[in-house]
């Protein structure tokens, strides 16, 4: 499990839970690749700084599935036994590639980056957050509604798509050094709060 990452040098080094470290080299990775950090649920508050949280386009909360679910990963095991797993890829660089480009298609008009904008700026006017929100915040939210709207095979991006990225987009964003104490407001539910009360286009 990852536990921390710096970044220096062209390279990032990721510390795990172990005594070992892993380099990787950030020229080598090419165009098309995930940062993935994964946070543990015992970890007291987000250990990367703020302005390196910001870089995250979202943050998922991962939950053990129910128990049906979980009965279905076992029988799926025990059929298959030890068969290697199909390791043929879904897609190629180059698909993923064109895929980016036409989300960032997906049109946005004049009222829907309005909403976005009148969001983002209402988050950093609630007690615990003040400030708290960067400019790349907002475009993280745009692209992310836009690839939410390109998953949906919409035409445009509407309200609904971004009121269904804001929590994953911005949530680790909020979570400033009270948040890390567990003593400030809970990021999800001041999301929540603004989203309810943004006039929506």
């Amino acid at each position: 499990m990852l536990g921390r990452y710096e970044e220096s040098g062209g390279k990032v080094r990721a510390a795990f839970n172990t005594p070992a470290t892993m380099d990787i080299s950030l020229n080598n990775l090419g165009h098309i690749f995930a940062h993935l950090p994964v946070l543990s649920k015992d970890a007291e508050g987000y250990l990367l700084p703020e302005p390196q949280l910001d870089r995250f386009l979202l943050s998922i909360t991962m939950t053990l599935p129910d128990i049906d679910t979980q009965t279905n990963i076992l029988q799926l095991h025990a059929t298959k036994g030890s068969t290697p797993p199909d390791t043929t890829p879904l897609l190629h660089a180059a698909d993923i590639a064109a895929m980016q480009q036409e989300v960032k298609r997906i049109p946005a008009n004049d009222r829907l980056c309005r909403y976005i904008a009148f969001i983002c700026e209402s988050l950093r006017k609630q007690e615990g957050t003040r400030g708290s929100l960067s400019a790349r915040a907002s475009i993280a939210v745009l692209r992310a509604a836009q690839a939410a709207a390109y998953l949906e095979g919409a035409k445009a991006v509407y309200p609904d798509h971004v009121k269904a990225v804001v929590p994953a987009v911005l949530s680790h964003r909020l979570a400033n050094r009270d948040n890390r104490t567990q003593s400030g407001p809970d990021p999800e539910q001041v999301i929540a709060t603004v989203l309810r009360n943004a006039p929506v286009p």
